[in-house]
């Protein structure tokens, strides 16, 4: 979406309200209705949550390529995001069905880096695309790549979905229990902490990057450059969370993410000390998401609630993103030292959900079998 805007206000004239609606509305679906999907995905089965999902995805998205007007695109969009969030909330509980309990950390922490990756990917291939079809290239070239990946969903064996819709308790009772339970409450508070962080960090960067006299492409380049850090940092947060301790992770993450954050933020100090201290921030910060992620079957109340865990964290992250970049400018971020402080302040909230989590990862050494 981010790269498409300026087309799409060329073309339909859309105001920069529709441009944040057509922007926040994934997050914002998360943000009200994680945990449902998540309860619904565990009730009627991951995989078909998942299938289902990625199939809504590939149809919302290629039908938007041939809309004509804003509004249909954001009806469309809105679809997109209610398929996006169902099949999210629901891959974990997939992932920790199909792997044996030695690969179940390294699978989980891998798929956390679905989000900086697929975002790299677009940022890096989106001039080509634009180029050669427009922004409709964009969303065909999604909704292709979704419907692709919904056919490989459905191809797998998921030995904990149910033939039929269990009733022994009811879709209110599956929140309850998760909602009630300490541990997937800590698990969504780290996560939204680090997910304002990173969205404050990412979401503004250019525009830093720019007042500061670097040119409009240039910055654009440079932000791909720290989102794909993020993803390195996603994919060796999986490799450590493999073999260490998850708390660990996220403490040592939210010190160097909070503290490279707070650096961007420093307004008095040499671009290039705080464009490296992004850089550090993103691919530090990128071994948070892995550990959480790996932690899910481990501290969800029972293993048939991970999908309605992941729903929690899901609406954690969701609301993280919804406020991060909000209580930055309403601090003065962008002025004075108002950032730093709010951006040391997410990764605090990353640093006491970790020591939340602390005693009984180490009382658990176990996983929790799917």
């Amino acid at each position: 979406m981010p790269p498409a805007i300026p087309l799409l206000h060329r073309e339909f004239g859309i105001s920069a309200v529709t441009a944040a609606w057509l922007l926040s509305i994934f997050s914002a679906i998360g943000a009200f209705a994680g945990i449902g999907f998540g309860t619904i995905a565990d009730r009627f089965g991951r995989r078909r949550a998942v299938v289902g999902g990625l199939a809504l995805v590939a149809l919302a998205s290629i039908a938007g390529g041939f809309v004509n007007n804003a509004t249909a695109l954001v009806i469309l969009r809105g679809i997109e995001g209610f398929g996006f969030v169902t099949a999210v909330v629901a891959i974990p509980a997939l992932i920790t069905s199909l792997t044996a309990e030695r690969d179940r950390r390294l699978a989980l922490g891998l798929w956390s880096a679905y989000v900086p990756l697929g975002s790299a990917i677009v940022l890096f291939c989106a001039p080509l695309a634009i180029a050669a079809g427009g922004w409709r290239a964009l969303w065909f070239f999604a909704g292709g790549f979704a419907a692709v990946m919904a056919i490989v969903a459905a191809g797998t064996r998921d030995a904990s979905e149910p033939a039929r819709v269990s009733h022994q308790t009811s879709l209110v009772n599956d929140v309850r229990a998760v909602v009630s339970a300490p541990y997937p409450l800590a698990l969504a508070a780290g996560f939204a902490g680090y997910t304002a962080g990173y969205l404050a960090l990412v979401g503004f960067l250019p525009a830093m990057l720019v007042d500061a006299g670097v040119t409009v492409d240039d910055a654009a380049v440079a932000t791909a450059i720290v989102v794909l850090a993020n993803a390195f940092g996603n994919l060796a947060g999986a490799l450590l969370a493999h073999r260490f301790a998850r708390w660990v992770i996220v403490v040592i993450g939210a010190v160097l993410m909070g503290g490279g954050a707070a650096t961007l933020y420093a307004h008095g100090l040499p671009l290039p000390v705080r464009y490296t201290a992004a850089f550090i921030a993103a691919l530090c910060g990128g071994a948070i998401p892995a550990a959480v992620m790996a932690s899910v079957p481990l501290f969800a109340p029972a293993p048939r609630l991970v999908a309605t865990t992941q729903g929690l964290i899901v609406q954690g992250s969701s609301i993280g993103q919804l406020c991060g970049p909000v209580l930055v400018v309403a601090a003065g971020g962008m002025r004075g030292a108002g950032g730093s402080i709010v951006m040391a302040s997410f990764a605090s909230v990353c640093i006491a959900a970790a020591m939340i989590l602390r005693r009984p990862e180490e009382a658990r050494p176990q996983e929790v079998q799917a």
